[in-house]
């Protein structure tokens, strides 16, 4: 497995606050043997696999997942994905909770790169949260349409806005459309864990 790096740190978005031991992984990172990673994450009730997409090394995840959750059943793993590459072999396992962030049509990606129908309702049916980013009220629209078009339910559904110095005027806006659609709003907190 080819990992950037670990650390300690708090969940920033949806479970807030949680304390968890984070892998960032990278596939021109270090190889580092999956079973040493699940010895190190076996000491935490919530983990979290982030950084580059990590179902690129969607093996060495099903094996470091399966791993810790034998290691420590009551284990708690957030996997934060683009919901292009479907996992394998840890589909619907209850410890798993998929943070699908789906990109939209201002991440000048084509449709039919980003947006992988088979993948989506493969996540639409394991333990998921989709997030969409949001920058313009078309973003929201598409998000509406994609999470009505694949029946991912509202409660599963968070919009976050993607705008640095967001103005009051669109942010008023954001939180009404939001509001109609019946989705979440998602904000993400940075959590200082230094005891300064």
């Amino acid at each position: 497995m080819k990992i950037k790096k670990t650390y300690v740190s708090y969940t920033r978005f949806i479970n807030v606050g949680r304390r968890a031991f984070f892998i960032e992984l990278d596939e021109r990172g270090v190889s580092i043997d999956e079973v040493d990673i699940a010895k190190q994450a076996v000491h935490f009730p919530y983990v979290v696999l982030t950084g580059q997409e990590p179902f690129l090394q969607r093996d060495a995840v099903a094996k470091l997942v399966t791993k810790i959750i034998k290691l420590n059943p009551t284990v708690k793993i957030e996997i934060h994905t683009n919901g292009t590459i479907r996992p394998v072999k840890i589909g619907t396992f209850e410890n798993v909770i998929y943070y699908v962030n789906l990109k939209l049509k201002h991440s000048n990606i084509k449709y039919e790169d980003r947006i992988k129908p088979n993948i989506i309702e493969f996540f639409v049916g394991c333990n998921t949260y989709f997030i969409f980013n949001i920058k313009t009220k078309d973003d929201i629209d598409e998000s509406a349409m994609i999470a009505q078009n694949f029946g991912v339910p509202k409660g599963q559904v968070f919009i976050k806005p993607a705008i640095e110095n967001i103005d009051d005027v669109w942010y008023s806006e954001f939180i009404l459309l939001v509001k109609n659609y019946g989705y979440n709003i998602g904000i993400e907190v940075e959590i200082n864990d230094n005891n300064e």
